[in-house]
């Protein structure tokens, strides 16, 4: 567990655009709520996410599928280049955001932040289960981190979800910007008023 902490402790400036994120979410999606920093840099973002995940999943801190044995085990080389800062995800690997179908209305969630490790099958076809991504719910929405290249055709839920989003907009017209230095961002996501 040691090997954890001390990576935790040194990766701890991701923390920041994580925090600044989940203000920002509550600022979007919860009308009246205390002012925050508008604006996220999506690499950290994608980051933080990451440094979660493998925190999670590599010290045993996440529930997995018994076929995915990872307590112990070292996280990818790839991984680690990108929390240390190194390397990118490279498309289509990072952030993705749930925008449903047309019309779908998204209901502010009383829990406020769920986490989930995505286990799957690999894009090449193998039979074995692998660590695919996490799931992040905030206030109701859905964020994904793909660590796997998706299949092809990619799953439905994939196909409702906006890769690297660069602004959220909800019911009140209060808007986060998700600023790409350099990689591009998708477009711009609005979510309406669920009532």
């Amino acid at each position: 567990m040691r090997f954890c902490k001390r990576h935790n402790s040194a990766l701890s400036d991701y923390d920041t655009a994580g925090l600044d994120f989940f203000n920002s979410m509550e600022r979007v999606m919860v009308p009246g709520s205390p002012a925050a920093p508008m604006r996220v840099n999506g690499e950290r973002l994608e980051a933080w996410m990451l440094k979660t995940m493998v925190g999670g999943v590599f010290c045993g801190a996440f529930p997995l599928p018994d076929c995915i044995a990872q307590r112990g085990i070292p996280p990818p080389f790839g991984f680690l280049r990108v929390l240390f800062r190194q390397d990118r995800l490279p498309e289509p690997l990072g952030l993705y955001l749930r925008h449903g179908t047309e019309g779908e209305k998204f209901l502010i969630d009383h829990h406020v932040l769920r986490m989930q490790v995505v286990p799957g099958s690999p894009a090449h076809g193998g039979a074995e289960t692998v660590l695919c991504g996490l799931k992040l719910c905030v206030f109701g929405i859905e964020f994904y981190l793909s660590v796997l290249p998706p299949p092809d055709p990619p799953p439905e839920r994939l196909q409702q979800m906006v890769y690297r989003p660069t602004e959220i907009t909800g019911p009140a017209g209060e808007s986060l910007v998700v600023e790409w230095e350099g990689i591009g961002g998708g477009r711009p996501v609005q979510f309406g008023d669920a009532s």
